[in-house]
């Protein structure tokens, strides 16, 4: 626990010619910014500047979050108690399909996006419109007059086209084990050489070399 608030520092501070100045995160990521910003501007006031000060992006609210499928009032979140209220990238198409099919929506079979209303039908209307690229209203219209289920249906064939090739790529990796080494071993190589880097600024910047 003590060390798990510096990771995020580490993606976020590393050498300063990679260093980040502006990072897009969620609100619920925020903390991590606060804490990265702390800690690169106590060390370059008290010793030299080593460190970029990042800027935070707030990419989301709590109006546009996706929301779980079985509890649209929660975000989706892989540690639901549910396994079909949370879309996994390596679900198959044909459980992504009956998810959306389970989805939690009401008693209108009109579509529309109204989140503080209607969030179980708005959160698949925003998950369809940023997959499709339309606007919510596009999508409304696409598909006005048409009963929920097939609003689903449709739905659930996009999101399981759209991950097609992830889970092919996916599959090929699982069959290639040693390319994975390979991978993640080229990884800690250049990991260690920026790492390296830092450790020598700042052990420079307070003396101990």
């Amino acid at each position: 626990l003590s060390v798990s608030p510096l990771l995020p520092c580490l993606s976020i501070l590393p050498s300063p010619s990679l260093s980040s100045t502006h990072v897009p995160v969620g609100e619920d990521q925020a903390h991590h910014i606060h804490f990265a910003r702390d800690v690169a501007g106590t060390f370059n006031n008290v010793y030299e500047e080593v460190f970029t000060v990042p800027e935070m992006i707030l990419c989301d609210s709590s109006q546009n979050r996706v929301r779980s499928l079985r509890s649209p009032l929660s975000k989706m979140s892989k540690s639901e108690a549910s396994p079909t209220a949370c879309i996994y990238l390596t679900d198959p198409a044909e459980e992504i399909q009956q998810k959306f099919r389970r989805a939690v929506t009401d008693m209108t079979t009109a579509l529309s996006y109204e989140p503080d209303t209607r969030p179980g039908v708005s959160n698949l209307v925003a998950i369809y419109a940023a997959f499709s690229g339309l606007p919510h209203v596009e999508v409304c219209k696409k598909f006005a007059g048409q009963e929920t289920p097939v609003f689903k249906a449709a739905i659930g064939d996009l999101v399981a086209e759209h991950f097609e090739p992830l889970r092919e790529k996916l599959a090929d990796f699982e069959k290639r084990p040693e390319y994975i080494d390979e991978v993640l071993h080229e990884g800690a190589m250049q990991a260690r050489s920026i790492a390296s880097e830092v450790l020598g600024r700042v052990k420079a910047a307070i003396g101990l070399r």
